[in-house]
């Protein structure tokens, strides 16, 4: 049996190859794994693929054929194969039409792109290998590291994938779900503590244990990363960073919303902002200044609860008429009231006091239905603040902005007044919850004229925000060229009267 299989990312193409492959006992030739495997050798092919792939281009249809008839000339396909990943090109469909190898059948996988997307995100995947994890469905034996190999997953933006650099081997959906709940079996069943810590993710000692602070001797903040991740300057005033031990307390976030934007995406997209400012400093937007941009993960409190509102006040209705030679004037005054049960569901308020609230509330919203349970790996080449407003000091930040959209609310219902005297608007939340997260933003930071500018962009919807300098030496070259502009054509004009 010869077979091909097509299909999107995440349609399930390799767990249908692993349950062909075994029924047929004929072996699947995947592209990815043979490059992959040929570059963690060092082979004359793997060299050739890697300048490529490091020069960002496609390797040439003809490599490929040849890997692949070379590949399929050995003695286990002699028995038929899965072909996952080729013929990529017509030019690669027309070398397999044209040679001496006979196709059975084309299998194509359609699969709904809302099952998709669900698949993809949360995927972990391992860089060399191609290994496929999920942080639900298909977990690591071991938190964050690769079943095959033993290293590390690392979280990437673009692919809203995770990526293990060490090792070259593939897995199936169907492998690693029956792996994943046999290791969890096994683990319930067995007394070693250390590897509990690893397997809990919501044990706050595995949350500490492999994490790092760093403070900043200067502005105070705190900064979390992994404890791969070197923190070697402080995202908010630039200046260097020391390490300051393990973390301590309760600061394992509930969930974590992961970047979708990625650095060069960032920096593409400050830049363009940038362009539309004609008297920033000449540089701001320099390499230097750009390279401190940091990917980092804020601390937010996302609260829900209902709020029980009412309004009292005295609407009136005025109306004007004109009658003969007067103009009459008639207004009517109404007793008004409004009671309303308003749910809220996760609004959001900043945990960092060094961070302007201001500057976050400018790059809201945040699409929440993107955050996912908290793994360390999301972590992994970013930072992280810790948290220093707790949640009893966020709950009157929170009663204001339920307050005000109460309030919003309400008036929507008071359109047929002309104004409303007196009004008096009580909101008790009931019902009140909350989780600890981290959101996503890239930061920047600023010094000119002996003053720090601070600029914010959201990590999933790039929406920026900051306030930034003046260059007062191009804004006085403008004004004076304008009011060489002005004199000229003042000249031209009173020349013509």
């Amino acid at each position: 049996m010869r077979l091909i299989l097509l299909a999107a990312p995440g349609a399930g193409k390799g767990t249908q190859a692993e349950k062909l492959s075994a029924h047929f006992g004929i072996p699947t030739i995947s592209t990815g794994a043979i490059l992959r495997h040929n570059i963690q050798q060092e082979t004359e092919l793997g060299k050739l693929a890697k300048q490529y792939i490091d020069g960002g281009n496609l390797i040439p249809d003809d490599v490929m054929i040849e890997v692949m008839r070379s590949r399929l000339a050995e003695d286990d396909c002699k028995a038929g194969f899965i072909l996952d990943g080729f013929p990529r090109t017509l030019t690669q469909a027309e070398a397999l039409d044209t040679s001496d190898i006979t196709i059975d059948a084309v299998l194509n996988l359609v699969v709904p792109d809302e099952t998709i997307i669900s698949r993809l995100s949360g995927r972990l995947e391992c860089k060399n290998c191609a290994a496929t994890f999920h942080t639900e469905f298909r977990k690591p034996k071991v938190e964050g590291i690769c079943d095959n190999c033993g290293g590390e997953l690392v979280f990437n933006p673009e692919k809203q994938m995770f990526s293990c650099p060490y090792c070259a081997s593939d897995f199936t959906e169907a492998e690693m779900e029956e792996r994943y709940h046999t290791q969890n079996e096994t683990a319930q069943k067995e007394a070693d503590a250390d590897a509990k810590t690893l397997k809990d993710e919501n044990d706050e000692a595995a949350f500490e244990e492999h994490t790092r602070l760093y403070e900043c001797p200067s502005c105070g903040a705190q900064i979390i990363a992994d404890e791969t991740t070197s923190a070697t300057f402080c995202y908010y005033c630039h200046n260097p960073v020391v390490l300051a031990g393990r973390l301590k307390g309760n600061y394992k976030p509930a969930y974590v919303m992961p970047f979708a934007v990625q650095r060069d995406a960032a920096e593409k997209e400050f830049r363009a902002w940038c362009r539309k400012r004609w008297f920033l400093p000449s540089d701001f937007r320099s390499k230097q200044q750009l390279e401190k941009m940091s990917g980092v993960y804020v601390p937010f409190w996302l609260a829900s609860c209902l709020a029980d509102t009412n309004m009292s006040g005295i609407g009136q209705v005025v109306k004007s008429w004109r009658d003969g030679k007067y103009q009459v004037t008639e207004t009517t005054e109404y007793t008004v009231s409004r009671q309303a049960k308003i749910p809220f569901e996760r609004v959001p308020a900043d945990g960092a006091a060094k961070i302007e609230d201001a500057l976050m509330d400018a790059i809201e919203p945040f699409p929440v239905q993107e955050m996912r349970p908290f793994s360390m790996q999301y972590l992994s080449g970013f930072l992280a603040e810790k948290y220093d407003v707790d949640w009893e000091k966020i709950v009157p930040r929170i009663q204001s902005r339920v307050q005000t959209a109460s309030e919003q609310v309400i008036n929507e219902t008071l359109t047929q007044y002309t104004s409303i005297k007196n009004k008096q608007v009580h909101v008790n939340m009931t019902n009140l919850q909350h989780d600890y997260v981290l959101l996503p933003v890239w930061f920047m930071s600023y010094q000119h004229g002996g003053k720090t500018y601070h600029f914010a962009m959201n990590g999933q919807t790039k929406k920026l925000s900051g306030t930034p300098p003046l260059s007062w030496a191009k804004l006085l070259t403008f004004c004076a060229a304008l009011m060489v502009v002005i004199g000229v054509l003042g000249g031209l004009i009173g020349g013509s009267l």
